[in-house]
């Protein structure tokens, strides 16, 4: 009786292999549809107020600080444009959450939600694409 070595190894690399690839992908998706299911909850009740950018960070991702107030009491955040650069001293609108002030952002809390969900199906039709192919070898190989 002889044993047939030629597929084992392949078959038992496959699927940890297709784990490294999904599992980053997956928990992406993941990532993408908590942030945007976070910031449309807080779309909902954002509210404005008028802020003035201080400090620009260009070799900290091109960041820029700014600072506002709610009821008196002072507030800031960071901002990284993604369309026109503010300058310093500029006076912006600031987006922010009325339950905590602390979470505020110059682009509309709707806005960043669908840069959050922006990826996510690229993520998960990858996945879904590399499970597909996985199943389409091992039913291959089940045949022989």
């Amino acid at each position: 009786m002889t044993k047939d070595y030629s597929g084992g190894a392949t078959k038992k690399r496959l699927p940890r292999l297709s784990l490294f690839i999904v599992t980053p992908w997956m928990i992406g998706a993941a990532l993408g549809i908590y942030g945007w299911h976070r910031d449309r909850v807080i779309s909902y009740r954002q509210q404005t107020t008028s802020g003035t950018i201080l400090t620009h960070e260009p070799g900290n991702h091109n960041r820029y600080g700014y600072n506002f107030s709610v009821s008196d009491k002072p507030y800031s955040g960071w901002y990284t444009p993604e369309h026109s650069e503010p300058t310093i001293g500029q006076s912006v609108t600031v987006y922010y959450d009325p339950i905590d002030p602390n979470t505020s952002a110059l682009d509309d809390f709707d806005e960043l939600a669908l840069r959050d969900l922006g990826p996510v199906p690229a993520e998960i039709g990858g996945s879904v694409l590399v499970i597909m192919v996985i199943v389409g070898i091992r039913w291959q190989s089940y045949k022989k």
